[in-house]
């Protein structure tokens, strides 16, 4: 019987891989994060998250502070903020995120019905 051969590294660009896979197309950074912000949107249904969430692996909550940021100061592209308000029209609101996520929190408690007042 014989021995496998040692697998080796090879270290591939962009454009090489581009090459060897046409139907295969690279996101660029920007792309790669409203992919994930699409992604969390549908399993959350908001995208109010705090800046240390992550979603599968990538820092998600630091992207769109910074884009928040840069919205507040007005210097974020017309182009991304209709990427970011077509996934969530509320990814930015006028008023504190803390109140946003509070609120998803108990509109989802209302549908599952676990929402209970107390005195």
């Amino acid at each position: 019987m014989d021995s496998p051969q040692p697998r080796r590294r090879v270290d591939v660009d962009a454009h090489t891989a581009a090459v060897a896979r046409p139907g295969l197309r690279i996101l660029t950074a920007g792309e790669e994060a409203l992919s994930h912000a699409c992604s969390s949107d549908a399993q959350y249904g908001h995208l109010a998250i705090s800046p240390a969430t992550a979603h599968c692996g990538y820092p998600l909550g630091r992207w769109l502070a910074g884009q928040r940021s840069r919205q507040r100061r007005g210097v974020l592209s017309a182009e991304r903020e209709q990427a970011l308000a077509g996934i969530d029209p509320w990814w930015c609101p006028p008023w504190d995120l803390k109140w946003q996520r509070c609120y998803h929190r108990a509109q989802r408690a209302t549908r599952s019905r676990f929402l209970r007042a107390s005195c």
